[in-house]
């Protein structure tokens, strides 16, 4: 019922800690009607050195892309590969809340109207698990996401799950074009390709919404930009 895409650039030996520790939070999740994808986008040694210390006690479905590719042709080369209903996303150095699977699909199960769900984040830095940044019910709903994104990302993206269905549908997916973090001519300020796709998709009438429960640990200070 849903593919989690793991988009997996390695840039350091540290990273593959960083693997298998998201894994783990798969290996936990209470909800089991899942498919893992891993996208091997850029890694620091030859695959053959990596792939026996990935510890995964489920089904990995590994693609290579062959050499270093951004996180937008990583996340896209999936998206048209799975086939579930729903897809998830869970970045490498990322985790899961045990109930986080469960807890958006049982949503979206209910609420028909809504495409796209997040949830509000914990932050991991030092060792240190630090609060969500927003209250609980502060961008929850639609029209509250909607006042606030052309200003500021509110919805976090390693927390999101989608319907399948609205990438193709739409033709809607990251843009592969842009270098994120530098600035966007159409939008005359630094982008990242999550936001833009959130802002062309509210633009399509695709409606969103946050969970209140924290279900995903965001880590500071890890990620890298390519």
């Amino acid at each position: 019922m849903v593919d989690v895409i793991i988009p997996a650039y390695l840039p350091e030996e540290k990273y593959l800690f960083f693997l298998n520790r998201a894994l783990k939070t798969l290996s936990q999740q209470t909800f089991k009607d899942f498919k893992v994808y891993l996208i091997l986008n850029g890694l620091y040694t030859e695959k053959e050195n990596i792939l026996p210390h990935i510890k995964y006690d489920g089904e990995l479905i590994i693609h290579d892309m062959k050499g270093k590719a951004s996180g937008a042709k990583a996340r896209n080369f999936g998206i048209k590969s799975c086939k579930g209903k729903y897809i998830a996303f869970l970045d490498v150095d990322d985790q899961y809340l045990p109930q986080k699977l469960e807890k958006q699909v049982e949503f979206l199960e209910k609420e028909s109207y809504i495409s796209v769900l997040g949830t509000r984040t914990f932050y991991l830095q030092n060792e240190t698990i630090y609060s969500p940044k927003f209250a609980e019910n502060q961008y929850e709903h639609h029209d509250q996401i909607c006042k606030i994104i052309q200003r500021d990302n509110v919805m976090f993206h390693g927390s999101m799950m989608f319907r399948r269905e609205i990438f193709e549908k739409n033709n809607l997916y990251y843009n592969e074009e842009q270098k994120p973090g530098t600035v966007w001519e159409q939008y005359g300020r630094p982008m990242w390709e999550d936001w833009d796709l959130w802002l062309r998709m509210l633009e399509s009438g695709i409606k969103f919404h946050n969970l209140r429960t924290p279900l995903y640990i965001w880590t500071l200070g890890t990620s890298v930009e390519r």
